[in-house]
């Protein structure tokens, strides 16, 4: 393939944004690692906290003001925790994060939400962005957080890694809303596992590396197909 690599789109939450790095050490993220390994201007649109939904309603309101940005570009999808949702906070006419942390959507964890349904959420934003950016010929590749990705004839595996950010750094996959994950991720960080030491729980700059140097490889391997 000869057409001209122009950017890459990078949506996702705290990991991709570079969480607890310094402003300095931000320019030494995955997503930034992997932009320039792939000789591409980087548009990270990743956000702290966010959550599965609103990283496809950033995607798809991008795309929708300037699908010209898209041609020629690669989108690298980082899917977080699928038990996070979003809601529309009519106060501020903005959407608004809904995680199992918050005091205040402790109900909705309490008396509506299930794993199946967040499972089926995780499910339905796969099939949607692989199948847009297919009729729109744009390359998009995906990687978990910390969840395997569902499986279903409408989504192609070979465009999500086989491992997540998490095995990726040699944590172990688990359920989001498992405190005693949290409490062991803690652990693991201060005193074990060198890509987090120095940090609560996000990787640290040789965590970010090990990442891009993985998913760098793989993206040139499946592009190059």
């Amino acid at each position: 393939m000869n057409r001209e690599n122009k950017n890459l789109f990078v949506f996702g939450d705290s990991w991709p944004a570079g969480a607890e790095l310094s402003n300095y050490d931000r320019t030494l993220t995955f997503p930034c690692n992997i932009a320039n390994s792939l000789g591409m201007k980087l548009i990270n649109c990743s956000v702290e906290a966010t959550s599965q939904d609103q990283a496809v309603l950033s995607f798809l309101s991008r795309l929708n003001d300037d699908a010209e940005l898209f041609k020629n570009s690669k989108v690298l999808f980082c899917f977080t925790g699928y038990s996070r949702s979003m809601k529309f906070d009519q106060d501020n006419s903005a959407w608004a994060e809904v995680c199992p942390y918050n005091k205040e959507d402790k109900q909705y964890y309490k008396k509506m939400y299930t794993d199946e349904l967040g499972q089926y959420n995780f499910l339905k934003n796969i099939i949607l962005i692989q199948h847009v950016c297919k009729s729109l010929d744009i390359q998009i590749y995906c990687v978990t957080n910390w969840e395997s990705a569902p499986k279903h004839m409408l989504i192609d595996d070979v465009l999500i890694y086989d491992k997540s950010l998490f095995e990726i750094v040699e944590l172990t996959n688990a359920n989001e809303t498992s405190s005693s994950f949290w409490d062991q991720l803690q652990k693991k960080n201060k005193n074990r596992n060198r890509y987090f030491q120095g940090m609560e729980c996000h990787p640290n700059v040789l965590g970010h590396k090990k990442i891009s140097d993985e998913l760098t490889q793989w993206i040139k391997q499946e592009y190059a197909r």
